[in-house]
Order: structure tokens, then sequence, then C-alpha cells
């Protein structure tokens, strides 16, 4: 009977494969079955082992958002410098924002010792401020939250936050409406006005959110009005 070729073909495919097959799996790669003398032996790596461990090395937090653990009192930013609030004069819009600022340069800085900071904070006053904060009697018993809150009420700082009432907003749209907005900026004036006084009423609950938009509404100018 005649062989078919494509059989054969087939067939020393598979006879092949399964060589290779049995070759790969059972071939015994062992050291148990490899003399340490043989040519064919792995190559193992038979150095000993050392008792002594590797300790790594703890390198300090440089997390640019924590405060560096070598900041001390002594790596304050010298005053007038970039990093320095701007000189205390006694001014009541600016005293607020000057001790926040001085409270953060404390802060990175690892200053957390009351007497520290209140004697720190005199770099950054002017000669006048500076006989001032010296007499304050929370200064001098070095209680730096007593200090902050006498600083604050005594330079009123309560007075940078101007208290609106309802009529401040009732007569600046009755005052805009009568002007002229001629392009975006002025429009843009116009609305950082409005959000100062309004903005105010309707965050502590003077005015409604409906009032709110009513009054915005009738300060623009009739040509405006769509």
């Amino acid at each position: 009977m005649p062989t078919d070729p494509h059989t054969l073909v087939d067939n020393s495919l598979v006879s092949d494969l399964q060589f290779s097959q049995s070759s790969l799996f059972d071939s015994d790669l062992s050291t148990s079955s490899l003399s340490p003398d043989s040519p064919d032996s792995l190559n193992i790596n038979t150095t000993p082992h050392s008792d002594t461990q590797t300790i790594p090395l703890q390198l300090p937090n440089m997390n640019p958002n924590l405060p560096n653990p070598f900041n001390s009192v002594l790596t304050m930013p010298i005053p007038g410098t970039k990093l320095t609030p701007e000189k205390f004069r006694g001014d009541f819009h600016k005293v607020k924002e000057f001790i926040q600022h001085y409270e953060r340069l404390c802060a990175q800085n690892n200053v957390n010792l009351d007497v520290e900071k209140c004697e720190t904070l005199l770099r950054y006053c002017s000669k006048r401020e500076k006989q001032t904060v010296k007499n304050i009697p929370s200064f001098v018993a070095k209680s730096w939250e007593r200090l902050r809150e006498d600083i604050l009420r005594l330079y009123d700082a309560d007075l940078d936050t101007r208290r609106y009432k309802v009529s401040d907003v009732r007569n600046f749209s009755k005052k805009h409406k009568a002007k002229k907005i001629r392009d975006l900026a002025g429009w843009k004036k116009y609305c950082r006005a409005f959000l100062r006084i309004a903005g105010s009423l309707l965050a502590e609950d003077k005015i409604s959110e409906k009032e709110y938009a009513t009054y915005f509404w009738q300060g623009i100018p009739r040509a405006l009005r769509v």
C-alpha cells in the first residue's frame, strides 16, 4: 500500500517535537547527578556566606514639605532677606499676615520653644514696635500663644476685616447703576467691588443668594442689561 507523503512529514514532525520535549523534561540538571569535578557540572558559587550583616545607611528626611531636622533658631532667615516677612511697623492691615508668615518660618526651622518664638520675633520688627512688644506682659512671661493674641488685639487686626451692612450693598448697586462700563476692565472692576461687599454679607448670612443676585443685577448699567 503506498505511503502518503503528507503523513510521513506529519509523523516526522510529531516525532521531533516529542523527542525535544522528552529531552527537555527528562534531563536531570540537579546538583546531585553532577559531580563537582565534572566539566558539565553547573557553575555554583561556593563562596561561604559571611555572618556580617550590612545595615543600610539611614539618611534624614529631605522632603521639602517637611521641616529639615537640622534646622533650628540659628537657621532663621536674616531680616531683610528673601524669605523673611516684611518688617512689621505697626500697620493693622498687615499684622495678621505678619504673624502667620512668622509662624510658618518657626515651623520650618523647628523653633518650638515659647522663649525662642518670643525673642526671635523682635528681629522682624521696627525699632519702635520692638520696644512696644518688649513691654507686653506676655512677652515678659515668654508665652507665645498669649503674645500672639495680645499683638493681634493691640494692633487692631480686626479692623482689617471691614464689617459691611446690607445698606452698603444697596448703596453700591444704586451708585453703579448710573455709571458707565466701557470695557472688559471696567466690568471686572465692578465684579470685584461687588464681590467684596456682597460676598461678605452672603458669607455672614445677612443676605440670601437671591438677594445677592438681585443686587448684582441692579448695579449693572441699563445699557448692558440683556
